[in-house]
């Protein structure tokens, strides 16, 4: 069986923008019936972008924490190892 579902959808053809050609906006279900104004729209898109920009510096950050664990971790291992065989000569 197939059920349907209404979505409001706002397409922006033209964006003036140098990274977007186009955008596209789902409206939640409980969204105002009529669609909010331009301005509004242009500045909840900016914080959903800055805040998915935070995110990947975020995610980077990790990474880099986890290469550098990683690395502290061998190289105590490396040096642990160094002590124990010449102790054990």
């Amino acid at each position: 069986m197939l059920h349907g579902c209404k979505k409001t959808v706002i397409h922006l053809s033209e964006t003036d923008s140098e990274m977007f050609d186009e955008a596209y906006f789902i409206l939640r279900g409980g969204a105002k019936t009529p669609p909010p104004a331009e301005r509004d729209m242009v500045k909840e898109a900016n914080r959903l972008l800055e805040r998915a920009k935070t995110e990947g510096d975020r995610a980077r950050e990790r990474a880099r924490r986890r290469r550098l664990y990683g690395l502290l971790c061998f190289l105590s291992g490396a040096l642990s190892s160094a002590v124990l065989f010449l102790c054990i000569r």
